[in-house]
């Protein structure tokens, strides 16, 4: 399929769908443009077959980039799927060219069994090296305040398969704008406090999404029980606020910036899944020293871990990969850290660390955010 590069991710996979085709793999938030997810490397999660990210799927591109004055300061190139410069062009963080059209290698429409488990996180470094391989569009959240993991069993079933399950993750919901505002002046009265409050308010959400499936339903009303068996297009991602008003009488996204509502910090890292294991059990050391210090993380669904396969791109991974999301509190006031900023920083710093290690290295991304992050959330992306 040939798309332009400023269609919406959500039109994309409805044209397709109409069409009886489905693109394997996108980020969670379908509110970005397919020349945006492709320039920053959005994903999924999955490292089975080509792997999540949305680029691993492009065969051509047509792309304007700079030229002389001879030329019209312009040129407009062809690239196919043999091209030499298609690894350049398709994850290039917007600094090559204009992204025109982008054409898409999909596959049949096919079915996705979904299913939500909680348990505790005491064997999460072991559970991360082999969950990317168990199950095809597999995930975890990890609740690190109490010691939980979401593990999110996610794989492809059979067309017949019955069920009409659609995704409308929680998360990506509008809701009343007056509402969103109350919640952010409770949320700065609650940051100045204490760690018993912080902690007791970042219980809401882990307590709310699972309670509501997380915003999934088996026939796109009513959740009755898992699993969830729906086509692609109604699963793979969702964003049910796009087009909110964003007035205070009505409805908005809760990243609104018309909006003096929830604000938030995203983090995103790249570990090489041979370092993943021992970057959670230093993590999870550090959360036993002082679990009251991750409770910024646990009110914004906690750490969102996905996979990532190994890319020819050049700014792709350089080998499978685990990407981790860290989402919490940030401050109207610029330059104010949040609440314990000094742990996560250590997180971060971990994080780094053992990415230097790896053999081939591996890419960070760090990024303030009013929008769902690549990676944007499911119980966990989005994407930047």
């Amino acid at each position: 399929m040939t798309v332009e590069g400023g269609m919406v991710l959500r039109d994309l996979i409805r044209a397709a769908a109409a069409a009886g085709l489905a693109l394997p793999h996108s980020p969670y938030w379908y509110g970005v443009s397919v020349g945006g997810l492709l320039a920053t490397g959005a994903h999924g999660s999955s490292l089975w077959g080509k792997g999540s990210a949305v680029h691993e799927y492009v065969v051509g591109m047509r792309i304007v980039t700079p030229a002389p004055a001879n030329q019209g300061f312009a040129v407009v190139r062809e690239l196919g799927a043999d091209h030499p410069d298609l690894d350049a062009a398709k994850v290039s963080l917007g600094v090559l060219g204009v992204v025109s059209q982008v054409t898409l290698q999909l596959q049949p429409m096919f079915k996705r069994s979904v299913m939500f488990l909680e348990r505790d996180d005491s064997d999460l470094a072991a559970q991360v090296a082999v969950w990317g391989d168990l199950h095809e569009f597999g995930d975890m959240t990890w609740l690190p305040r109490q010691g939980k993991v979401i593990y999110r069993e996610d794989d492809r079933v059979d067309v017949s398969s019955p069920g009409d399950g659609l995704n409308d993750y929680l998360g990506f919901r509008s809701f009343p704008t007056l509402g969103l505002i109350v919640a952010r002046v409770a949320e700065e009265h609650v940051e100045e406090i204490n760690d018993m409050a912080r902690c007791l308010a970042a219980g809401v959400l882990p307590a709310k999404f699972p309670m509501q499936a997380y915003g999934f339903t088996n026939d796109g009303s009513s959740f009755m029980g898992y699993p969830v068996v729906g086509y692609q297009h109604r699963i793979q991602a969702s964003s049910s606020c796009i087009g909110a008003k964003g007035t205070l009488l009505r409805s908005s996204c809760t990243w609104d910036p018309r909006v003096r509502s929830l604000f938030f910090y995203n983090s995103g890292f790249s570990v090489a899944l041979s370092k993943a294991p021992t970057l959670v059990a230093d993590m999870q050391r550090l959360r036993d020293l002082n679990p009251r210090a991750l409770c910024s993380l646990h009110a914004k669904m906690g750490v969102l871990i996905r996979y990532v396969g190994a890319s020819s791109a050049y700014l792709g991974k350089t080998e499978d990969s685990v990407n981790f999301d860290f989402t919490y509190y940030r401050s109207y006031t610029q330059g104010r850290p949040c609440a314990h900023s000094d742990v996560i920083d250590e997180l971060e710093h971990m994080a780094l660390l053992s990415m230097a290690s790896s053999r081939n290295g591996a890419r960070t991304t760090t990024s303030a955010s009013t929008a769902p992050s690549p990676s944007a959330q499911s119980p966990a992306s989005s994407s930047k």
